[in-house]
C-alpha cells in the first residue's frame, strides 16, 4: 500500500472522502476547531460557539462516531477531547489555508477600488 491515494489506491482515497464528509459541516469543524486548543465540555462549547447544547450534543455524537473525538467523565461533567491524532494536523491545516486564503481575497491591487 502507498501513502499517496487516488489513482493509485482507491481505498486510501474512499477514506479521505469519508473524513471529508465528516469534516463537512459547519458546526462539526468548528467544535474541532476548539478541541484542538483545549478539551471543554458541551456547555462550554455552546458558549463559544453561541449554538443550543442540544445541537452540539448531536454534532459531538457524530465526532464520537466518526473516531475523531472521545468523551472523558468527571462526576457530572463529561469533557471531550480529540482521540485521532491525525485530526489535529488536518484542523490546523484547514484554519491555517482559510487565513491565508481570506487575506489574498481582502488584499485589493494597487489603484482598485
Amino acid at each position: 500500500m502507498t501513502d499517496s491515494f487516488a489513482p493509485n489506491d482507491p481505498e486510501a482515497a474512499d477514506r479521505a472522502v469519508s473524513l471529508l464528509k465528516a469534516l463537512s459541516h459547519a458546526g462539526r469543524l468548528r467544535i474541532l476547531c476548539h478541541l484542538i486548543e483545549r478539551d471543554m465540555n458541551v456547555g462550554e462549547l455552546s458558549e463559544m460557539l453561541k449554538e443550543p447544547q442540544a445541537s452540539i450534543s448531536q454534532q459531538l455524537m457524530r465526532l464520537r462516531m466518526e473516531g475523531f473525538v472521545r468523551s472523558r467523565r468527571s462526576g457530572r461533567i463529561v469533557t471531550y477531547h480529540i482521540c485521532n491524532a491525525e485530526i489535529s494536523p488536518i484542523i490546523r491545516a484547514l484554519r491555517a489555508s482559510v487565513s491565508a486564503m481570506r487575506k489574498t481575497a481582502g488584499a485589493t491591487p494597487s489603484g482598485a477600488t
